[in-house]
């Protein structure tokens, strides 16, 4: 099989709005953290939004000051209950417009405390920056995706599972995962769990995916890296074990020796399980 990134741990950032990128912060393969400044673009759908926002709050503030005489009055019964009631049912909707466009300049990235028509392009998760599209002076639309951030700590490896060992290979068994590029090296070996085993089954290769997920720290381990994994399906306690390479052949025999005194001498045996070389 192969490295892969998890879906879950990656994230396409978007512009949110129309503007021109005035600045980019970061560069491709930096470290990035949540909430962290990306880039900064100019809007004018930002711009219009706060203009709302400012007529929203003229509107709360004149229906606050409405609503404040009209209690006043109807507490003093010189004005009906009915004004009363209209004064607060129009503060409720002046509070709520000016609620909204609050919100709507929160999620384009703007600064609630600003007047400016910058939008800020913050990370929605700590990870690293696998693509960036993103130039100072590009125009970009609402749908624009301007970066691309991923957990490089947290892999799978896909594996492909021959089709006789599928129903034996469940979510949650370890498995060892070693890279065939460089086999034999402490640092191209690491252990992961079976977080997912694939219900079909390829028509041309007769095998079943399987996901094991594993941790990445160093990030030595990269997407597309060709590996090989071996997964435990049991555990068999044996009385006796021998390396493959002691078996011999004698007439029609199975036999391996054993010393006796100064001597070896041949002893048949009966095969049982095969793993490992032993």
């Amino acid at each position: 099989g192969e490295i892969q990134m998890p879906m879950d741990e990656q994230v396409a950032v978007i512009a949110k709005t129309s503007g021109v990128v005035v600045k980019v912060n970061k560069p491709l393969g930096a470290t990035v953290q949540a909430g962290e400044v990306l880039a900064m673009i100019e809007s004018r759908d930002l711009l219009s939004l706060r203009a709302t926002q400012r007529t929203a709050q003229q509107q709360l503030t004149l229906a606050k000051s409405t609503l404040n005489r009209e209690e006043r009055l109807w507490k003093e019964k010189v004005s009906p209950e009915q004004d009363y009631l209209q004064a607060k049912a129009n503060y409720a909707e002046a509070a709520i417009r000016f609620d909204e466009a609050s919100r709507m300049i929160k999620s384009l990235g703007g600064d609630s405390n600003s007047t400016d028509s910058k939008i800020y392009v913050r990370a929605p998760i700590s990870g690293t920056m696998i693509e960036s599209k993103a130039v100072a002076g590009q125009s970009v639309s609402g749908e624009s995706v301007l970066f691309q951030i991923a957990n490089l700590t947290d892999m799978i490896a896909v594996v492909n599972v021959p089709e006789s060992f599928v129903s034996q290979v469940k979510v949650g068994m370890s498995a060892n995962i070693q890279s065939q590029a460089s086999q034999g090296q402490a640092d191209t070996k690491t252990v992961g769990k079976i977080s997912y085993v694939s219900v079909l089954l390829g028509n041309e290769t007769r095998t079943a995916q399987a996901h094991i997920r594993f941790q990445n720290p160093s990030q030595q381990w990269r997407q597309g890296q060709l590996v090989k994994a071996s997964i435990g399906t049991g555990v068999i306690n044996s009385h006796l074990a021998v390396r493959e390479d002691a078996l011999q052949t004698f007439r029609d025999w199975t036999v391996v020796y054993i010393r006796v005194g100064d001597q070896f001498e041949i002893r048949p045996i009966e095969l049982g399980q095969r793993s490992n070389g032993y």
